[in-house]
Order: structure tokens, then sequence, then C-alpha cells
């Protein structure tokens, strides 16, 4: 039961591990379009 319970809980700290860099790459992206506008209206 123990090693079982342990593969849980490293499963889900693995999903968010990979959530959160989903979420970064998500923002990433969100501010390199708003960057590229800001360029756009700036020229």
């Amino acid at each position: 039961m123990e090693i079982y319970s342990i593969n849980i809980s490293g499963y889900i700290g693995l999903a968010i591990q990979i959530l959160n860099l989903i979420l970064l790459s998500l923002i990433a992206y969100g501010i390199f379009r708003l960057w590229k506008v800001i360029v756009k209206k700036a020229k």
C-alpha cells in the first residue's frame, strides 16, 4: 500500500509540473504577442 500511495503522489507532482510548464509557455507566448503588437504600433 505504501509504495502505491507514493506512486500516486509522484504522478500528481509530475502533472503539476507539466501544468506549470504549459502555463508558463502560454504566458510567455501572450507576452510575446503583446510585445509584437506594441512594437508595430510604435513604428
